[in-house]
C-alpha cells in the first residue's frame, strides 16, 4: 500500500465517456457488500463533503461522464467543511466497455485510501466488496456505505483530504480495464479543484474543464459529542472528586 503520493501541479488531458451514460441510482451496503438499508436521508453522520447526492437524495449533483480508470488508483481532493472521524461515505462504479459489446459488470472488490490534502501523506484506508450488480455498457451505480458503518475503522481525516478509489477485481463478462468512475458536478457540500490524480501512474487527470474533473464522492463524519454532553460529563467527574 502506498504511503505517500506527489501532489502534481501540471495537468494532462484525459478522456471521459459522456454519451449514452446512465445512473442506476443508489445502493447502500456494508463492507462485505451486503445491502443493509434503503434510507436516502440518514440523520446519524454529519455530511462534510458531497458532490454525490442527486435530486432524488435531496442534492443537485448530476452525472456528467464516466472516467475509465481500469485498475488504477484514482484520487480526488476533497475540501471538507470539517475534519474528524470517518462515519460513512459514497463512491461509484461504472461499465465503460465498448458500445455494442454486451459486456456486463456484476460485482467485484475495491480499496479506498485517504491522504493528507496538504502533504500527500497516507492516512489510512480499507477494502470493500461490491454488492450484486447488473451494469450494462454505459451504466453505473452510486454505492453508499451505511451511516456509522465505517466508524469502527477509527479513521481520522484532515479537513482537506485526498480520497482515492481503486477497483481490484470485477465479476461478470467485463474486464477490469473497463471499470469507470462517475464524474459529477456541482457540489452539495464542500469543494474540490478541477482535477484528479492517477496515483498508480503519478499523473494528473483533467478534461480541460468540460466537464470539471470531480469524482462523485461523499464523506460523512461521526458526530462530535455535544457541548452539553461534555458539560454533563464534567459535572459527573467533579461530583465524584468531591466524594
Amino acid at each position: 500500500m502506498k504511503k505517500v503520493f506527489a501532489v502534481l501541479a501540471l495537468a494532462g488531458l484525459a478522456s471521459v465517456v459522456n454519451a449514452e451514460i446512465v445512473d442506476n441510482g443508489v445502493i447502500t451496503i456494508d463492507l462485505a457488500g451486503n445491502v443493509v438499508e434503503n434510507d436516502l436521508f440518514p440523520a446519524v453522520d454529519v455530511e462534510v463533503y458531497d458532490n454525490w447526492r442527486a435530486a432524488a437524495q435531496g442534492g443537485v449533483s448530476t452525472l456528467q461522464g464516466l472516467y475509465r480508470s481500469g485498475g488504477n488508483e484514482i484520487a480526488d481532493l476533497c475540501n471538507m467543511t470539517a475534519g474528524g472521524r470517518l462515519g460513512s461515505m459514497g463512491l461509484s462504479i461504472g461499465n465503460s466497455a465498448a458500445a455494442g459489446s454486451g459486456l456486463i459488470l456484476t460485482g467485484g472488490t475495491g480499496t479506498v485510501r485517504f491522504y493528507n490534502g496538504t502533504s500527500g501523506a497516507f492516512i489510512s484506508g480499507f477494502n470493500f466488496n461490491l454488492p450484486a450488480l447488473s451494469l450494462a455498457v454505459g451504466s453505473s451505480s452510486r454505492i453508499s456505505f451505511a451511516d456509522g458503518s465505517l466508524a469502527g475503522l477509527n479513521i481520522d481525516l484532515t479537513q482537506n483530504v485526498y480520497v482515492s478509489v481503486q477497483y481490484t477485481t470485477v465479476t461478470g463478462t467485463v474486464s477490469l480495464a473497463d471499470v469507470s468512475h462517475q464524474i459529477r458536478n456541482p457540489h452539495n457540500t464542500g469543494s474540490s479543484t478541477d482535477g484528479m490524480i492517477n496515483v498508480t501512474t503519478n499523473s494528473t487527470i483533467s478534461f480541460n474543464g468540460n466537464p470539471l474533473a470531480n469524482a462523485g464522492l461523499f464523506i460523512k463524519l461521526v458526530p462530535a459529542p455535544s457541548s452539553a454532553a461534555l458539560l454533563g460529563l464534567g459535572g459527573l467527574l467533579a461530583a465524584r472528586r468531591r466524594r
